[in-house]
């Protein structure tokens, strides 16, 4: 039979630990869960297309409001955020000129045609001199490529 030594054993109790702290952690709502500083908001802020942010602060539920902000050079606000995960609560979608510059900012010249298309949006844009069909998140801004 093998011996488990002392070593052996303090290394899966370590490993073992961030698991259960991850399980237990599964079960709370946000408002339990872990905030996040004003720094890290920002970032996720600054990941989704806002800059120019001003007045974010800390609410008492937990979250944080943020009076204004410019979400892909459409001014925007005052937003309610998620204190555990940054997200803007209730965020607008996307207007097709905040869809242009988000997607000159991503690398596209052209942008020829914006229309919903269920849920998302459909777009028609020029990338280094290729025609290409997109579908956008308007809530998100997230691009894929339009597959029919």
């Amino acid at each position: 039979m093998p011996r488990i030594t002392l070593a052996a054993l303090t290394a899966m109790a370590l490993l073992a630990a961030p698991a259960a702290a991850i399980a237990q952690d599964a079960g709370r709502d946000t408002a339990t869960a872990v905030q996040m500083t004003p720094a890290q908001i920002e970032t996720v802020l600054r990941a989704r297309g806002y800059d120019r942010i001003e007045g974010l602060e800390r609410t008492g539920e937990g979250g944080y409001r943020l009076s204004n902000a410019e979400r892909f050079g459409a001014p925007v606000g005052p937003l309610t955020l998620d204190g555990a995960t940054g997200q803007v609560e209730d965020e607008p979608p996307l207007s097709e000129a905040q869809v242009a510059t988000l997607l000159r900012a991503r690398g596209y010249a052209e942008v020829t045609e914006v229309r919903p298309e269920g849920e998302v949006l459909f777009v028609r844009a020029r990338r280094e001199g290729t025609d290409v069909a997109l579908r956008i998140d308007p809530r998100s801004g997230v691009v894929r490529p339009w597959r029919d």
